[in-house]
């Protein structure tokens, strides 16, 4: 999501946000299989 688009709110689990750079946010839906936990 576009950091002009404004904060993203907080998102239920497993979903979960991730910065990226000076772009935005990167909303994951999805649990990263090649992470533990």
């Amino acid at each position: 999501m576009a950091r002009t688009r404004g904060e993203v709110p907080p998102l239920p689990p497993p979903v979960r946000t991730e910065p990226v750079e000076d772009k935005g946010t990167l909303i994951v839906l999805a649990p990263d299989p090649r992470r533990n936990g």
